[in-house]
């Protein structure tokens, strides 16, 4: 019976836990489909190979999933604790449904979170050209804003396990947009702080990750704030009941967080 590419019988594989890609687990840059495939037939009929790649430099990631034909070929992957591929150690999970993670998409307007679509709604959405004054309080005219601004992309995640991977998180949160990039806080000793800061390529992912809220791994409730600039949380322009339009996008200052 042939089975569709995009079958629900799909499984995680990358780094284990607390170890990453530079210290030679997870998959290789020259590892290829063809050997995944190989591979992993060996517990049954693999349909498909995804090996994640960065969107902006297109190395890969070091992760990816296998679709299988049947759960019985997931589950007895899955039952081994490692994995050895090229030299590599990799280990697999059962993945999770796309549907469990995102909210069905409806109009554009709505994926945002509500500071945004209340912005948008007000008149300022769709042609940016066409934007009404706005009032200032401490802050450059509304003309001046770049809503695709790094900042504007900037999400913190916190409260996760200590020992979860860069590739760990983008591989959940990517579900909501595509990622330019992670970087979890790591003290001088290496170990990690248990936060990251994520880049998402478009605004829109950190809206999604927002309204999806809330977010769970290893049984913890993650912790995701939008970054602000220092100097807007200082002069109150940055607040749950005020437009991200509103933020100027110059500032030397660190960045603060908002809900």
């Amino acid at each position: 019976m042939e089975v569709e590419k995009g079958t629900k019988f799909k499984i995680f594989i990358g780094c284990p836990k607390g170890k990453q890609v530079e210290d030679g687990s997870g998959l290789g840059p020259d590892t290829t489909d063809k050997a995944l495939e190989e591979y992993f037939s060996k517990f049954g009929e693999v349909v498909e190979v995804i090996q994640l790649k960065w969107q902006k430099s297109g190395n890969k990631k070091g992760c990816g999933y296998i679709n299988f034909s049947t759960m019985e070929a997931v589950e007895e992957c899955v039952k081994t604790e490692k994995h050895s591929i090229g030299g590599r150690e990799v280990v697999a999970s059962k993945a999770k449904p796309k549907e469990a993670l995102t909210k069905p998409k409806e109009d554009i307007r709505d994926q945002r979170d509500p500071v945004r679509k209340r912005a948008y709604d007000d008149g300022y959405g769709g042609d940016y050209t066409a934007r009404r004054g706005a009032q200032k309080r401490g802050r450059r005219d509304v003309d001046d804003i770049d809503l695709e601004a790094n900042i504007m992309r900037k999400l913190f995640v916190a409260n996760f396990p200590l020992t979860t991977t860069e590739e760990e998180l983008c591989a959940y949160f990517e579900e909501f947009g595509p990622i330019e990039s992670c970087n979890i806080a790591k003290k001088k000793s290496g170990e990690a702080r248990g936060y990251c800061f994520m880049v998402f390529e478009k605004a829109a992912g950190v809206d999604a990750v927002q309204l999806a809220k809330p977010h769970t791994m290893a049984d913890k409730v993650l912790v995701t704030k939008r970054t602000a600039l220092e100097e807007d949380k200082q002069n109150d322009n940055m607040s749950s009941k005020k437009s991200l339009l509103d933020l100027p996008t110059i500032s030397h200052s660190l960045p603060a967080l908002v809900d």
